[in-house]
């Protein structure tokens, strides 16, 4: 697979696979094989690359969560470094889990283990894996589905002792909290969940990591819901 470069807003650079036509196509019949069975599986909260999905959409359902949930605080979450060392294994690892026509596993797993073509080279890709142009997004939430969106759904009803909001779009995340308690409490297990799914995550200093921030009201004072007013509520922002 052909690999470029593109720069990035903070001077860095991103790695972009090209695959040939023959494999775009394929990947794009595979997409549409995919999403039909993966769509009854993604939660609501996951907007990023699904059809019928937007950015637009997430923004709403963020914006519609913080007017109607006592959650003002806030998370961002990138997980873009952490699938350097877990995202090959373990999305083949998924998908196997839910697609049992190995046809297809063995597929993905070509596209995944691809090396890279760089000046007319052949490289072996040691870390991480080329950004496949039709695939990966999918992937991408298959992942995210099993590491973070099933957690987070159990963490919050189980464990929350406020309102929690969350929303994805794609390896971004914004989840809210009603209490400073429970956003510094998410963020000690994400940490911990982390280093559970590839030891020594917690100790890299680009692996995902948090700051807590307090979202400001929308009137400066509070908003008004019904007859009481809001509560004051915090934001956790993760990144990568």
């Amino acid at each position: 697979m052909r690999r470029v470069f593109i720069p990035k807003a903070d001077g860095r650079q991103r790695p972009l696979g090209v695959p040939a036509l023959e494999d775009k196509i394929v990947q794009r019949a595979a997409v549409e094989v995919l999403n039909a069975i993966y769509e009854t599986d993604f939660l609501d909260f996951s907007y990023g690359f699904r059809p019928g999905r937007s950015q637009h959409q997430a923004l709403d359902a963020l914006y519609t969560g913080l007017l109607t949930k006592e959650s003002e605080l806030g998370a961002r979450s990138g997980h873009q470094r952490l699938f350097r060392w877990t995202f090959p294994r373990m999305a083949c690892e998924f998908v196997e889990h839910r697609v049992a026509d190995r046809r297809v596993v063995r597929l993905i797993q070509k596209w995944l283990n691809a090396g890279v073509l760089e000046d007319g080279k052949r490289i072996r890709v040691k870390k991480g894996r080329p950004r496949v142009e039709s695939a990966s997004p999918l992937l991408a939430n298959v992942y995210l589905h099993y590491v973070f969106d099933l957690w987070v759904q159990a963490w919050r009803q189980k464990w929350a002792h406020g309102d929690v909001i969350v929303v994805r779009f794609a390896d971004d995340i914004v989840v809210g909290f009603h209490s400073k308690a429970d956003a510094d409490q998410f963020r000690a297990e994400l940490t911990e969940t982390n280093e559970e799914v590839q030891p020594g995550t917690a100790s890299r200093e680009d692996a995902t990591s948090g700051v807590l921030v307090r979202m400001p009201s929308t009137n400066g004072s509070g908003v008004e819901k019904g007859n009481r007013r809001r509560s004051t509520s915090w934001a956790l922002r993760i990144y990568a």
